[in-house]
C-alpha cells in the first residue's frame, strides 16, 4: 500500500490545516510518526508514478497513530460494514467530509505565502495530488468490471435490455469524470471513503457523537461528489437513499459551502447539478475499488432457475452467517439509474 500519500498527509497537509482551523483536528487521529521512503525523492509527478501508481515499486514506511479505542471517555469503534449505517452515523460522515473537502479546497486556493513555513510547497501539493492513473488504465478496469457484471447478471432474472446496456457501457465517460479537475469546487478527495475507514464514538446510550476518518492513501484532486457517491452507494441501500439522500447532500454542503470563500454564486443548487453529473463516476469508482460488494449484491438476486438463493452456499454467508441488508437490490435499482 502507498505509504507516501499517508506520510504526506500527516507530515505536511494535516498540520497546516489544523493550525488554521482547530475543527480539522477532529477529522483524523493524532499521528505520532509518519515515514515513507517515497518522499525522499521529492513530491512531484515522478514520485506519484514511483510509489502510488498501479505496478509501482513497493515502499518502505511506517505510520504510528493514536489508539482510538483507548481515547479517554469517548473510545472509538468501527461499525459493521455489512449493515446500513444509521442516519446519525451518515450525518456525522457528511459533516466530516464537508470539513475535509472544504479545508483541502482552501489549501489548494491559498497563496504561496501561506506555505512559507510549511514542510511542503503549494507547487509540490498540486503536482503530487494532481497525478493520476492514466485514462487508458481506468477504461480497461471499467470495461472488465462491466463485462463481469453482465456475465453474472445473465443467469439472473433481470431485464435482457438492461444487461445489454451494462455490457456495452462506455467506459470512457466514467474515466473522464474520475479524472476531471475542471470544476470550481474540485478539491483533494479522500479516495476510499467507506465505513471500513471510519471509527465512531458515542454517548452512554450508543448514539454516535464523533467520527474519525482513516486511510488517506488514495487522496488526489478531483470532484468531491466522487467521495460522497462512493460512500453513499457502497454503504447505504436504495431505501435509505430514497428517504435521506437530499438531506445528506444538504448537510454536506451546509458545511462544505462555508469554506468556499471567494467563490461567488455557487450555492446548493449548483452543487446539486454537479452531483448529478459526477454521481455516475463516483458509483463506478466504488464498484471498482469495492467490487466484492457489487458482486455479492448480485449473488442475492434470485437466479432464473432458483427463486430462493441458498445463502449457506454463498461466500459471504460463510464469512458472516447472514445476508447484509445493503446487498439487497430493489426492482428500481435493477432497472434504473441506481445500478449504474
Amino acid at each position: 500500500m502507498p505509504f507516501t500519500h499517508e506520510a504526506v498527509f500527516y507530515n505536511g497537509l494535516f498540520p497546516m490545516l489544523a493550525a488554521k482551523n482547530s475543527a480539522i483536528k477532529e477529522i483524523a487521529p493524532t499521528c505520532y510518526h509518519a515515514y515513507s521512503d517515497g518522499e525522499e525523492g521529492g513530491l512531484n509527478p515522478g514520485c506519484w508514478e514511483r510509489t502510488c501508481a498501479v505496478g509501482g515499486r513497493k515502499e518502505k514506511g511506517v505510520i504510528v497513530l493514536e489508539d482510538l479505542k483507548q481515547v479517554a471517555d469517548r473510545a472509538f469503534h468501527t461499525i459493521d460494514k455489512s449493515e446500513v449505517p444509521t442516519i446519525d452515523h451518515v450525518m456525522l460522515v457528511m459533516r466530516a467530509a464537508g470539513r475535509y473537502h472544504g479545508a483541502m479546497w482552501q489549501l489548494l486556493h491559498s497563496t504561496e505565502e501561506a506555505f512559507k513555513d510549511a514542510p511542503v510547497s503549494k507547487e509540490e501539493v498540486e503536482q503530487f495530488y494532481g497525478g493520476a492513473v492514466p485514462k487508458s488504465a481506468i477504461k480497461k478496469s471499467v470495461k472488465k468490471l462491466f463485462k463481469e457484471l453482465a456475465e453474472l447478471m445473465s443467469n439472473k432474472d433481470l431485464d435482457e435490455e438492461f444487461i445489454e446496456k451494462v455490457r456495452k457501457y462506455k467506459a470512457g465517460r466514467a474515466a473522464d469524470l474520475m479524472l476531471d479537475k475542471s470544476s470550481p469546487i474540485a478539491t483533494i478527495v479522500h479516495g476510499d471513503l467507506w465505513t471500513n475507514n471510519m471509527m465512531f464514538s458515542g454517548d452512554a446510550d450508543g448514539n454516535p457523537e464523533e467520527v474519525r476518518l482513516l486511510d488517506f492513501q488514495a487522496g488526489r484532486i478531483a470532484h468531491p461528489a466522487l467521495d460522497l457517491a462512493y460512500f453513499l452507494y457502497c454503504n447505504t441501500d436504495a431505501v435509505f437513499r430514497k428517504a435521506h439522500l437530499d438531506r445528506c447532500l444538504r448537510e454536506y454542503f451546509g458545511v462544505f459551502g462555508l469554506y468556499l470563500t471567494g467563490l461567488e454564486g455557487f450555492g446548493f443548487e449548483e452543487f446539486k447539478r454537479e452531483w448529478d453529473k459526477y454521481l455516475e463516476a463516483g458509483m463506478i469508482m466504488g464498484m471498482l475499488v469495492r467490487n466484492e460488494l457489487t458482486f455479492l449484491r448480485l449473488h442475492y438476486i434470485p437466479s432464473k432457475n432458483n427463486s430462493s438463493l441458498d445463502c449457506e452456499n454463498s461466500a459471504q454467508s460463510r464469512l458472516s452467517g447472514r445476508r447484509p441488508s445493503q446487498w439487497q437490490v430493489s426492482e428500481e435499482e435493477q432497472g434504473g439509474r441506481e445500478s449504474g
